[in-house]
């Protein structure tokens, strides 16, 4: 009698490439222009210039190949040719195999508006006649953040197991083939490419005050304030996966031919699990408004015959750009390696073959055929390609890997939790 017990379990898990920002928030700005108590016939100009930029980029390049060949063997023996009986039997054979790819991820949190504290006044105060008078305030603040990700990723999985083709023949009594049972699982399981950037609303109010006050007879007074408040961000995602599984899985081909006495043949069952799951392009955009901004524009006790103007100009501006699968990755001139859009793709490919017949029992006194059984479950699962825009929080990327790597108890765990 011949016994083999086989059990293997395969486990590559990949986690590279993230990048998590925290965009510094600008202090707060405070300052006075003014033109206070100015001379008869004089020109007089106060100015304050205020420039606040940040410029985050993010870039994530990620190509992995992830290859598990398996073979595995308990079957071709052989009993023959015994004066007395002629018995194989072989042990079972349990495996699991199991691929998880989590690359790419790009984290950043900014201030909308890069900081909200301001506190700016401009005024022109007791103007001489005839005199000119200017006071002005120009304060601009930028926040760009690029980010894009990149992915490449090659799962390939061939397994040949083998629990059958024995031979128990020309034995003087009895032949007699018993195979094990073969029990598998395949996982595949690959999160690529998420973006989340926070722009969230200012840490305060503003206030802007803009006046003239007391100006002199015949005088010019000008008192502005331009404020621009511009954001940026551009999200950017390629992926291209090709997810292969290939098995053949075989209890069968084997004879018992020729004994003198009962040719027997029972063959074990083929169990087999596939599950391919894909998530992959995924941009978030957590905005929740920008900065609150109050202010005053005044012209108090003007001077008989002098021109007076006060001024306040705020601009607000936002832009988001989300892309998967872009034409040409393009976005706002940044080319990501000139990838184009149809080769961002996903394929998955499940072959298999699973035997467990062809078993041959002839030219005994008796003869008896039982063959195991076949249960295979396939999913395919592919989730791609989200923009979101709002209060979001990215979902974790966590995933626990069971204990036990063979068998039917990875089976169970896998299709309870998909």
């Amino acid at each position: 009698m011949l016994t083999i017990k086989n059990k293997t379990a395969a486990l590559v898990t990949s986690f590279a490439m993230m990048a998590y920002t925290v965009m510094p928030v600008f202090a707060a700005v405070e300052g006075q222009a003014t033109n206070d108590t100015t001379g008869a016939n004089s020109d007089n100009v106060s100015t304050i210039s205020v420039q606040q930029s940040s410029t985050l980029v993010q870039n994530n390049n990620a190509n992995i190949d992830n290859k598990v060949q398996l073979q595995l063997n308990t079957g071709n023996n052989t009993a023959n040719k015994n004066t007395g009986d002629g018995s194989v039997k072989t042990g079972s054979v349990a495996f699991g195999t199991a691929l998880s790819n989590k690359v790419n991820s790009n984290v950043a949190s900014l201030d909308a508006c890069g900081g909200c504290d301001m506190d700016i006044q401009t005024s022109n105060t007791k103007t001489g006649a005839d005199s000119w008078n200017e006071t002005e305030v120009e304060l601009v603040k930028t926040n760009d953040v690029f980010q894009t990700n990149k992915a490449d990723v090659d799962n390939t999985v061939k397994a040949d197991v083998n629990t059958g083709g024995n031979k128990a023949n020309k034995n003087t009594t009895s032949g007699s083939v018993l195979t094990g049972d073969v029990e598998g699982t395949v996982l595949v399981d690959n999160v690529l490419n998420r973006n989340l950037a926070s722009m969230r609303g200012g840490n305060g109010g503003s206030t802007l005050d803009a006046s003239n006050d007391t100006t002199g007879a015949d005088s010019d007074n000008e008192s502005s304030i331009d404020v621009i408040f511009a954001n940026l961000v551009s999200q950017s995602n390629w992926a291209d996966v090709d997810n292969d599984v290939d098995l053949d899985i075989n209890t069968g081909n084997n004879t018992a031919n020729k004994n003198t006495g009962i040719g027997e043949v029972v063959t074990g069952n083929a169990d087999l699990g596939v599950a391919l799951d894909t998530l992959a392009n995924e941009n978030f955009l957590d905005f929740s408004g920008c900065c609150d901004v109050m202010f005053d524009t005044l012209n108090t006790k003007t001077g008989a015959d002098s021109w007076n103007e006060s001024e306040v100009e705020v601009v607000n501006a936002t832009q988001a750009y989300q892309s998967n699968c872009g034409y040409d990755n393009q976005i706002l001139g940044f080319d990501f390696e000139g990838r184009r859009g149809n080769d961002c793709e996903i394929e998955n490919f499940v072959g298999g073959q699973l035997n467990t017949g062809e078993n041959h029992t002839n030219k005994n006194t008796n003869d008896d055929v039982v063959t195991g059984e076949v249960d295979a479950i396939v999913t395919v699962e592919s989730d791609t390609n989200h923009n979101a825009l709002g209060d979001l929080t990215m979902p974790e990327w966590d995933v626990e890997f069971p204990g036990d790597m063979s068998g039917w108890g990875w089976m169970m765990w896998m299709f309870g939790n998909n």
